[in-house]
């Protein structure tokens, strides 16, 4: 091969080389980012890839981890909207995946733990606004509702067994309304009333029979009979211990003597 050769080679090279690095991260004449656009974290690992138009983000972006690893997948659809898949560091297991409207989320979210759903939340403009649910090997172990970023409704926890533990009123992020404790039964084994935040009125407790067990009653928060509860507290007590003697001995009931070793 010729020098003159050599050279003409080296310098189409070069040229090429000088086209690729131009054709990239190019702005035009107002400062606004055009086409293709890549940028490096300081050893020289990809940071992003991605279009834009006028400054706009358009088509799908990849952003990485400083390890090369993927970090995200973004899709800029028509108009502001687009979706996006967040990964571990690994790069290929999904941690989450929603929406944005602009910079906020909108519309459905979902987080995973370990390859599995652990909780779906609806947005609307960077706010909940729906019904948020938690997972436990696929069933749903909490519901609760958000208007405008803020509880307003029933939020429930269930047992693993899918049946109602509890049931708690919220009106514009605060307790009001009706509590409930089910642990897994059909009807509340505990039950009272929240007042703008505070416990008010009666608390009833029911035993496992069904019985009343315990009457606490509220106003505005502070219990208003902590005496005649704790009177009954320590009748119980006493009761148990009086109940002790009336229990026969092993020996009592066989009728024999137990002599000790």
């Amino acid at each position: 091969m010729t020098n003159f050769l050599k050279l003409c080679i080296v310098a189409l090279l070069c040229g090429l080389t000088a086209f690729s690095a131009t054709a990239q991260n190019k702005t035009d004449k107002k400062g606004k980012k055009q086409g293709e656009w890549v940028k490096k974290y300081p050893n020289g690992n990809t940071m992003y890839e991605g279009s834009f138009i006028d400054d706009e983000p358009v088509g799908t972006f990849k952003r990485y981890y400083e390890n090369g690893m993927l970090k995200s997948e973004q899709v800029y659809e028509a108009g502001d909207m687009s979706s996006v898949k967040l990964y571990s560091q690994d790069g290929k297991t999904v941690i989450a995946e929603g929406n944005f409207r602009g910079k906020a989320k909108h519309g459905m979210w979902k987080l995973y733990k370990d390859g599995k759903l652990l909780t779906e939340e609806v947005y609307k403009d960077d706010k909940k606004h729906g019904m948020t649910k938690t997972y436990s090997d696929g069933n749903v172990i909490e519901e609760i509702p958000y208007n405008e970023g803020k509880i307003d409704g029933v939020h429930r926890y269930f047992l693993p067994n899918g049946k109602l533990y509890s049931e708690t009123n919220y009106k514009n992020g605060i307790k009001d309304g009706a509590y409930k404790v089910y642990e897994g039964n059909s009807s509340p084994v505990i039950f009272g009333t929240y007042k703008k935040g505070k416990k008010d009125g009666d608390w009833t407790s029911l035993d496992e029979k069904g019985n009343v067990s315990e009457v606490l009653k509220y106003k505005d928060g502070v219990l208003t009979n902590k005496k005649e509860i704790n009177k009954e507290r320590n009748k119980r007590f006493e009761e148990r211990e009086r109940s002790k003697g009336t229990i026969l001995e092993p020996n009592e009931v066989l009728g024999v003597e137990v002599q000790s070793k």
